[in-house]
C-alpha cells in the first residue's frame, strides 16, 4: 500500500525539505503523518520571546562583554561596531518554514527577536549595528545563487561577497573608510 511506498517517501521527503507548509497541508489531508518535533536546543531558544533565566543572564553577560569591548576600543581612539550575521533560517523563508515544523515553533518564536536584543543592547552601549540579513536576503536564490549553503550554515561565495559589499557600505557611510581607500591599497 501507500503506506509502504518507496516512492511516497521520497516525495514527503523532498517536500518536507522544499516546501514545509505544502507539507503540513498534505499531512492534514491524511497523504503521510505530520512531521514529529524535535525539541529545540538551547541555541534555537535565543528566538524565543518567553523568557528562560538562563537565556536572560546570557543576554545581560552578552550586554556587559560588548560595552566593556566598545569602551576598550575607543579608548585607544579605535572605532567598534557588530555585525549581525543571520542564521539561514533568517534569511530563508522555506528554511524559518522548516525551522518552525521541525521543532514545532508556536507564534512567541520570532526570527528577528535575536537581532532586536542586539541592537538594544548597541543602542545602551552607544556603538552601531550593522544587520546583514536584508542584503544577504534580497541576494539568496532559491537553488542557483543562493547565500548559504544548502546543507550546512556556511555562506557561498555569493554570501561572502554579499556582506562584504554590505559591510563595505556600512564602512563608507560611517565615514570610516574614506572614498578611494580600496583604490590606494590596490
Amino acid at each position: 500500500g501507500w503506506d509502504r511506498s518507496a516512492a511516497l517517501d521520497w516525495l514527503r521527503d523532498r517536500v518536507l525539505l522544499g516546501a514545509p507548509r505544502l507539507h503540513e497541508s498534505l499531512a492534514r489531508l491524511g497523504l503521510w503523518g505530520e512531521a514529529e518535533g524535535d525539541r529545540p536546543n538551547d541555541q534555537l531558544r535565543v528566538f524565543s520571546q518567553r523568557r528562560s533565566p538562563q537565556i536572560e543572564v546570557g543576554w545581560q553577560i552578552t550586554g556587559v562583554l560588548l560595552t566593556a569591548l566598545a569602551g576598550d576600543v575607543e579608548q585607544t581612539n579605535g572605532r567598534f561596531a557588530v555585525v549581525y550575521v543571520p542564521s539561514r533560517m533568517g534569511v530563508s523563508d522555506t528554511d524559518w518554514d522548516l525551522t518552525r515544523l521541525r521543532y514545532s515553533l508556536g507564534e512567541e518564536w520570532k526570527r528577528g527577536f535575536v537581532l532586536k536584543r542586539l541592537e538594544r543592547i548597541a543602542e545602551l552601549g552607544g556603538f552601531p549595528v550593522l544587520d546583514l540579513t536584508s542584503s544577504l536576503r534580497s541576494a539568496h536564490g532559491d537553488i542557483i545563487g543562493r547565500t548559504y549553503h544548502l546543507h550546512d550554515g556556511h555562506w557561498t561565495a555569493r554570501g561572502h561577497a554579499t556582506a562584504a559589499l554590505a559591510l563595505e557600505r556600512f564602512l563608507r557611510r560611517s565615514g570610516w573608510l574614506p572614498l578611494g581607500c580600496a583604490e590606494a591599497g590596490a
